[in-house]
């Protein structure tokens, strides 16, 4: 990482402002765009992930509505570890990850 730019104050008709060289202007304008690209893609992201996640929420709400195998006689399977798609399917969507405070 560089070093911070040498500013200088100077005051201007009464206003007190900060002085860098062209060269270190130019280089914080060029970090500024980055940042700025940078939080673009973020924001960009975190809006596929909220789009993806209330997905997943409706493709959970829809596998809890499956009917259950014919060989459990309930909402939840009688034999645990058992091959039945849906409780594999049950078991899959409850087993993601939370995402954290934003």
């Amino acid at each position: 990482m560089s070093k911070l730019p040498a500013a200088r104050r100077v005051e201007v008709d009464g206003t007190e402002m900060v002085a860098v060289d062209l060269q270190e202007y130019q280089q914080l304008r060029a970090h500024r765009a980055r940042v700025g690209a940078l939080s673009t893609r973020l924001h960009s992201v975190r809006r596929d992930l909220d789009v993806l996640t209330a997905h997943l929420d409706d493709v959970t709400r829809r596998a809890q509505a499956l009917p259950a195998c014919p060989s459990c006689p309930g909402p939840s399977c009688a034999v645990a570890g058992s091959d039945c798609p849906r409780s594999l399917l049950l078991a899959a969507l409850a087993d993601r990850p939370v995402s954290g405070p934003v």
